[in-house]
């Protein structure tokens, strides 16, 4: 994974607010936004470690098996991710290479998303 691209972007949206209920009205526009995933959905908090560890991983098998091998608890699956993102974020995530992995908080950790390609999609 890319540190520019993915672990900032994380940590973008959690002070934007995304990983809040309702952020407040002063703070930055998030809309909702659907992604279509494989995703590895974790608990806590990574620890700088293993961060350092995800940064050049490219797909979700090497993140499972890092995330594994560090005894986090996980679970992988397809589905879609509804967050709220603000509008470079979402920028930012339409601006990756297929198939690149996408760290996105969540109310008890975070997943990681690797975007599904649907009928609709260019």
């Amino acid at each position: 994974m890319r540190a520019r691209s993915l672990l900032a972007l994380a940590g973008a949206l959690i002070a934007a607010g995304a990983a809040q209920a309702a952020p407040a009205p002063e703070a930055v526009k998030v809309e909702p936004v659907s992604l279509n995933c494989d995703a590895i959905s974790y608990r806590g908090t990574l620890d700088p470690v293993t961060v350092k560890q995800l940064e050049p991983i490219h797909n979700l098998d090497a993140v499972a098996a890092v995330l594994k091998k560090k005894g986090y608890v996980f679970d992988r699956a397809r589905g879609v991710v509804t967050i709220g993102l603000p509008p470079e974020a979402k920028a930012n995530i339409d601006s990756l290479p297929p198939g690149e992995p996408i760290v996105l908080p969540a109310k008890d950790g975070g997943i990681v998303c690797v975007l599904v390609p649907s009928a609709d999609s260019v």
